[in-house]
């Protein structure tokens, strides 16, 4: 991996740790450059011969606090840093995702941070690995995620939502509420569906769908039954009220 190529791996990581941790601006910049450092800990004639460790990347944190004047940035890392998220050796390689399926089961890791983090940097990988797949109409690769309201400040969903269709990657978002969503997802969601749902919430989530004519249909998300919902497609983008069958 050359110069060009580690710059860019470590602002997306400086991106996603600030989105996960709450980092500042300055924080965000001060972790982009102990990353810059800890790639090139390891570089050899211009190309990295492996990635960083975990422990290397915390000493560079340490030293980036001193030199930038910059405080509590390990403290907010913290999560990341001592829980194993990144052990040494492990293969990166996705290709199980794109043949067999996997569940990806995140429950066992107590600190919600390092969920987010885990998460993040899977939906990453994927969004990387994609571009060197054929372009293919048909699904290749489903994400689901459930309890979606924990990515919503996610930078690389909306990202997938846009550009996976083409490559045959299909991503379902489920979480309670029509605000755990921003915006960007919501606009590139091709397929809405939407269960009972009562106000005030009522009123957001019927601002996304259309109804016949002039309708409002948030009176109608309130009135729904169990295993009924109201669902638009992009060849049916007027909602319509469809009943689940076991």
């Amino acid at each position: 991996m050359g110069a060009n190529a580690c710059n860019e791996a470590a602002w997306e990581i400086s991106e996603i740790l600030g989105v996960v941790f709450g980092l500042g601006e300055m924080q965000r910049t001060s972790v982009y450059e102990a990353l810059q450092r800890s790639y090139s800990l390891n570089q050899i004639h211009g190309e990295v011969s492996r990635l960083p460790t975990i422990e290397e990347f915390t000493e560079q944190i340490e030293l980036v606090e001193v030199s930038n004047k910059v405080k509590n940035i390990k403290a907010r890392l913290r999560p990341m840093l001592d829980f194993g998220l990144f052990p040494d050796g492990v293969d990166s390689s996705f290709d199980l995702l794109a043949t067999q399926g996997v569940i990806i089961d995140l429950s066992g890791i107590g600190l919600s941070e390092v969920q987010l983090a885990a998460s993040a940097f899977m939906l990453r990988k994927i969004y990387h690995d994609m571009f060197s797949w054929p372009q293919d109409k048909r699904m290749r690769l489903a994400i689901v995620l459930d309890e979606a309201h924990r990515m919503a400040k996610d930078v690389t969903l909306p990202k997938l939502m846009k550009e996976g269709r083409k490559y045959g990657v299909s991503v379902v978002v489920a979480s309670q509420g029509v605000e755990d969503f921003n915006s960007q997802v919501l606009e590139n969601a091709g397929v809405k569906i939407a269960f009972r749902t009562n106000f005030p919430a009522s009123k957001k989530v019927a601002s996304r769908l259309r109804g016949k004519g002039t309708v409002d249909l948030s009176e109608s998300l309130e009135q729904l039954g169990v295993g009924e919902a109201y669902v638009s497609t992009p060849d049916h983008a007027q909602a319509r009220k469809v009943y689940m069958c076991e």
